[in-house]
C-alpha cells in the first residue's frame, strides 16, 4: 500500500491504472478507522481492481472548532488497518491540499431534501455543504468507478445521491449494511469518547430494534413505532434528539408503515451525538438503487 499526501500524487499513481482500464473503489472516511470502514474496504476489494481510501478529517464539517481538534486520530494504526483490507492507495491529505489559501467554492443540497435533513436534525446548519463540498472534491480527485459509504451515515449517502443526479457525477453510489459491536451499538469512531457511558449509549439500538419491530409488523402506526422506541430510551441518562420513521426515497415522515422507511434515533449520551438507523423490511427487499 503506498500512502499520498498530493493531488497530484494520486492522480498520478491512478492514471495508468485507469488507462489499464482497472475499476476504482473508494471509501472515504475521517480516519478513526473501525470494522465498518474495514467492511467497505473489503467490499471495494471484492468488486474493484483498484481500491483507493481517504483519511481527511474535514473542518468543514464540525460547527464547533473544539469538536474537529477532539476528532480521534491514529494514522499510523488506520494504515496498517487499510493495509490489511487490501487497500492500493491510501490519501491522507493536509488540510492546506484540500482548501489551500483562497479557496472560496462550496457545494451543497438545497430544496425538500435539504430542509428534511435540517428539519429531522439529521443535518445541522453548515454540515451538510461541508460535507457535499469535500465529497465532490475527493470524487473529482479520485474519479472512482464506485464509491461506498455505510447506511448508518445517511445524510451522507443520501446527499451524495442527490448530488450523483442531479451533477451527473458518474461513479456508483453503493451502500452497505451498519456493521455493530457485541452490544449492538453501530461502529462509530466516535465511540471512544463514550467512555463510562458506553453502556447506557446501548438502549439506543435496543430502541431501534423495538421501533423497527412495530414497522416490519405493519399493525401498528408510525406514532406507535416511535412511542415504542422512546420507551426503550434511558431517559435520566440520555438526551433524545429525534425518532424519526421517514420514507426511504423521499425522506418525508412516513404516514403509512407499508412504505419502505427509514427509523432513525439521534441522541446525545454523555455529551456525544449518536446516530442510530435502520431500513424496515419493506426498504432492503425493495431493489437497490444506484447512479451511475
Amino acid at each position: 500500500m503506498h500512502i499520498v499526501r498530493t493531488i497530484d500524487e494520486l492522480r498520478s499513481a491512478l492514471r495508468s491504472r485507469r488507462e489499464r482500464g482497472n475499476s476504482i473503489g473508494f471509501v472515504p472516511t475521517m480516519g478513526a478507522l473501525h470494522r465498518g470502514h474495514t467492511s467497505l474496504m473489503s467490499e471495494a476489494r471484492r468488486r474493484c481492481d483498484v481500491v483507493v481510501a481517504s483519511i481527511f478529517v474535514n473542518p468543514a464539517q464540525f460547527l464547533d472548532p473544539a469538536g474537529y481538534d477532539r476528532y480521534p486520530r491514529n494514522e499510523e494504526e488506520d494504515a496498517r488497518l487499510a493495509e490489511s483490507e487490501g487497500v492500493d492507495l491510501l490519501f491522507a491529505p493536509p488540510v492546506a491540499e484540500i482548501y489551500p489559501d483562497g479557496f472560496a467554492t462550496a457545494v451543497t443540497v438545497r430544496g425538500e431534501l435539504a430542509g428534511t435533513l435540517h428539519d429531522t436534525r439529521l443535518a445541522e446548519d453548515g454540515q451538510l455543504s461541508g460535507m457535499c463540498t469535500i465529497i465532490v472534491k475527493l470524487l473529482n480527485i479520485v474519479q472512482p468507478t464506485v464509491v461506498f459509504f455505510g447506511e448508518k451515515d445517511l445524510p451522507h449517502w443520501i446527499a451524495v445521491e442527490r448530488m450523483a443526479r442531479d451533477l451527473n457525477v458518474p461513479a456508483e453510489i453503493a451502500v452497505l449494511p451498519t456493521v455493530r459491536d457485541t452490544d449492538g451499538l453501530p461502529l462509530s469512531s466516535r465511540n471512544v469518547q463514550l467512555g463510562d457511558h458506553r453502556q447506557r449509549a446501548a438502549c439506543l439500538p435496543r430502541a431501534l430494534r423495538a421501533a423497527l419491530d412495530v414497522v416490519d409488523s405493519g399493525a401498528g402506526t408510525p406514532l406507535e413505532a416511535k412511542n415504542r422506541a422512546r420507551e426503550e430510551l434511558d431517559v435520566e441518562y440520555v438526551e433524545i434528539e429525534y425518532v424519526e420513521i421517514l420514507n426511504i426515497e423521499t425522506l418525508r415522515s412516513a404516514t403509512d408503515l407499508s412504505e419502505p422507511s427509514i427509523i432513525a434515533i439521534g441522541a446525545r449520551v454523555g455529551g456525544v451525538a449518536l446516530l442510530d438507523i435502520a431500513r424496515s423490511a419493506a426498504a432492503i427487499s425493495a431493489p437497490e438503487t444506484t447512479h451511475g
